[in-house]
């Protein structure tokens, strides 16, 4: 299964400086992979991915570590709301990448 998300950013890039440039990460996964959350992650489903981003324009770099795809389903918000989490590492210690939010993920199960 592939997951993209897109949007405009600015930042560096490698060396590269780059200003409201398209920005895209593909992550892909494997269905058979997705797990059902434990503990204080009850009611929630992850999966393990690689994930590439792109910035249009600048270049194109894969992440070499474990990258995990989390999402809330309709049990736990993130800000008040359903959410997708994309995060580098474990959920419980990695570091965050990208947070969606919003009702249109109220049963978003990867």
């Amino acid at each position: 299964m592939k997951h993209y998300t897109s949007g405009a950013a600015s930042d560096t890039f490698g060396a590269s400086v780059f200003t409201n440039a398209l920005v895209t990460m593909t992550l892909t996964g494997e269905t058979s992979n997705v797990v059902a959350g434990v503990g204080p992650f009850i009611n929630t489903v992850f999966n393990p991915v690689t994930a590439v981003l792109t910035v249009f324009g600048v270049g194109t770099g894969t992440f070499t570590d474990p990258i995990t795809i989390f999402s809330t389903l309709n049990a736990v918000t993130l800000f008040g709301a359903p959410a997708v989490l994309i995060v580098d590492g474990p959920l419980t210690s990695g570091t965050g990448l990208l947070a969606q939010t919003g009702s249109i993920f109220q049963t978003y199960d990867l």
